[in-house]
């Protein structure tokens, strides 16, 4: 199943859209708007503080908007969320605190105490609520992209950075398979010395375009929208028979025209079948070292280039997810796609595609999406 790499995006605007729609005059103000959300013992989830500081970005100016915290499950310490989100430069204007687990676990005369409590603590709310002032919507959500000259860069290093994400792509297929297949096979190796195994290496061939022939892809969904366009300048990619009233009706995302590129090459996979020594890849690794490794230190040496990878795979797709938002003028904004969105834009492409590997390249992804989502919890 595709599904939008970005809702939260589509959300947030169709909320804009609603509450402009039901306004009659010219000054479009909202007084209050509530989110509520769930939390966990350890943090705000980050699709949780996207989700908080969109909604702020509805506003003209949301420099003074006046954030309440109602924290209704709090006990004898103050929630760490009021510290995620400070940490994450949310500016709490007011924080209340109400304690209604302990309503569920209290019987017999304390009961009608601790409910007056938790009720009063409602009524501080709803009381505060009286006091915030009307805040002014945006006219429109809408960004300003970047000059032709401009965008056209952004979208040459997106279409550069794509095949070198794929490429570690499928050397970090490669690494697992091995650290997999040897850690399974300890044994064996402790008793004869060396194992050998076949693993299936998906090996990706560029192939030039042959003059005037021309490839129109999706920066943005990483997709081949017309494998045969005759169209030679991206700035008329609008007339592109892929494009209805200047969006695509190829790619995922069904993308403005102008987030399309030609490309003068193809890239084609193959899957090759390898055999491969143990006792090789040890000795030419520890060449490449210099040094002479135990079994538990060469896996453990094996573990680490694993993690290095998937810190450079997470750099090259932060780079294309920085591209991209400056492509649509998102850069500087709540709107803007996360690394998460673009693994997904990828993984959605993937599944259109169904190239050879692409089961296992999309395996890759979600590890290096959890992996890309704990650099972010570290931060916070």
């Amino acid at each position: 199943m595709i599904q939008k790499a970005c809702p939260r995006k589509e959300h947030i605007k169709n909320i804009h859209k609603q509450l402009k729609s039901v306004f009659k005059t010219e000054q479009q103000e909202v007084d209050s708007m509530c989110i509520i959300t769930s939390t966990n013992h350890s943090s705000l989830p980050n699709e949780q503080l996207d989700y908080i500081l969109s909604i702020k970005y509805l506003f003209q100016s949301n420099l003074d908007i006046d954030i309440c915290c109602f924290f209704t499950f709090t006990e004898t310490d103050l929630p760490h969320d009021q510290n995620v989100l400070t940490m994450n430069e949310i500016t709490i204007n007011k924080s209340l605190f109400a304690n209604l687990s302990a309503v569920f676990q209290t019987t017999g005369a304390s009961f009608n105490a601790i409910w007056k409590s938790n009720f009063q603590y409602f009524r501080d709310f709803l009381n505060h609520l009286d006091t915030c002032h009307p805040k002014t919507l945006r006219s429109s959500l809408e960004a300003e992209v970047p000059a032709t000259d401009k965008r056209e860069k952004l979208k040459s290093k997106v279409a550069d950075l794509q095949p070198e994400v794929t490429k570690g792509l499928g050397q970090l297929v490669e690494n697992k398979t091995y650290v997999d297949t040897i850690s399974k096979r300890q044994n064996d190796i402790s008793s004869m010395g060396d194992i050998s195994f076949t693993i299936e290496e998906i090996r990706q061939t560029q192939e030039q375009l042959k003059p005037g022939q021309h490839v129109t892809n999706c920066v943005q969904c990483f997709f081949t929208c017309h494998e045969n366009c005759s169209i030679p300048d991206n700035e008329k990619k609008i007339d592109c028979a892929a494009m209805k009233d200047g969006y695509c009706t190829k790619c995922t995302g069904h993308c403005i025209w102008s987030a399309h590129k030609n490309m003068p090459y193809v890239f084609h996979y193959s899957c090759v079948e390898v055999t491969k020594s143990y006792k090789e890849m040890k000795t030419s690794y520890e060449k490449e070292k210099g040094k002479t490794l135990e079994f538990h230190e060469y896996l453990e040496n094996l573990n680490k280039d694993i993690e290095d990878l998937l810190a450079r795979l997470h750099d090259k797709v932060k780079r294309i997810t920085e591209c991209n938002n400056e492509l649509q003028g998102f850069q500087h904004n709540p709107l803007a796609g996360s690394v998460s969105d673009t693994i997904n834009e990828m993984i959605n492409a993937e599944k259109l595609k169904k190239e050879i590997g692409y089961e296992k390249r999309i395996e890759m992804f979600r590890e290096l999406e959890i992996f890309s989502n704990l650099i972010r919890v570290r931060r916070n």
